[in-house]
C-alpha cells in the first residue's frame, strides 16, 4: 500500500481531505468505499456541507429579523455581512421547482415555488423513496420557517404554513405541499397553479 493509500484509510485524515470537495462530488463519494461512507455519515462539518445538519454559524435569532410580511423578508442593516449558500444539489434535483435564494446588500430571503395539484418537476433518480433530497435543508443556514405569498392579488399568509426549528428539509416541504389542499386556502394558489412560498433565511429561536 502506498503512503497516499495509508492517508486515505486514516478516518481523520480523509475528513479533512474530504472537505475540499464540492457538495455533488462529496455526495458521490460515499459510493467509494464503506470508510468513505461512514466518514462523510459521522463527520459533523461535511454533513453540514451536505445541507443534512444546519449550520447556524452566520445566522441570528429571529428577534433580530424584521417581520416576513413582505415580498423578501430582510434583515436589519447590522446583520447583513455574511452571505447565505445556495443548495445547488436541490437545483439538479428539481430543475423547476428548487429552492431560490434573493439576497442584497441588506436582505437575505428564499422563496421557491411547488406544483398544488402534483408533484414537482424532477429527474429520474430523484423519485427513488430515500433519495438523499428528502433530508437535505433547502440552503444555509437553513430557513425556518415558511409563508404562502400569492402576489397577485397580493396576499400573505398570516401564520407559517411551514415550520420546523431545525430547519426545513425539502422533503417536508413536499409532504406539505402535497396536502396542502387539504390544510391551506386554496386562494394562495397562484395563476399558474403553483404555492408559491417566501420566508426567512438562517433565523434561529
Amino acid at each position: 500500500m502506498s503512503s497516499s493509500e495509508r492517508v486515505l484509510q486514516i478516518p481523520e485524515l480523509l475528513e479533512n481531505i474530504l472537505t475540499y470537495l464540492n457538495p455533488r462530488d462529496l455526495l458521490l463519494s460515499q459510493r467509494v468505499s464503506r470508510l468513505w461512507a461512514a466518514t462523510i455519515n459521522t463527520s459533523r462539518p461535511l454533513q453540514r456541507t451536505l445541507f443534512f445538519l444546519p449550520d447556524w454559524s452566520t445566522s441570528a435569532p429571529l428577534s433580530s429579523l424584521t417581520s416576513p410580511l413582505s415580498p423578501i423578508t430582510t434583515r436589519t442593516a447590522a446583520a447583513t455581512n455574511w452571505q447565505p449558500v445556495h443548495n445547488a444539489l436541490l437545483a439538479r434535483a428539481f430543475p423547476c421547482n428548487y429552492p431560490a435564494l434573493q439576497s442584497s446588500s441588506h436582505r437575505h430571503g428564499l422563496s421557491v415555488d411547488l406544483p398544488a395539484t402534483c408533484a414537482p418537476s424532477s429527474h429520474a433518480s430523484a423519485r427513488h423513496p430515500r433519495a438523499s433530497w428528502r433530508r437535505m435543508l433547502l440552503c444555509q443556514p437553513p430557513c425556518t420557517r415558511l409563508r404562502l405569498v400569492r402576489a397577485a392579488p397580493w396576499r400573505v399568509g398570516r401564520t407559517a404554513a411551514v415550520e420546523e426549528e431545525g430547519g426545513i428539509t425539502m422533503g417536508l416541504l413536499c409532504e406539505a405541499a402535497a396536502r396542502g389542499s387539504q390544510v391551506w386556502d386554496g386562494e394562495f394558489v397562484s395563476s399558474d397553479g403553483s404555492w408559491h412560498f417566501e420566508g426567512i433565511v438562517g433565523g434561529r429561536r
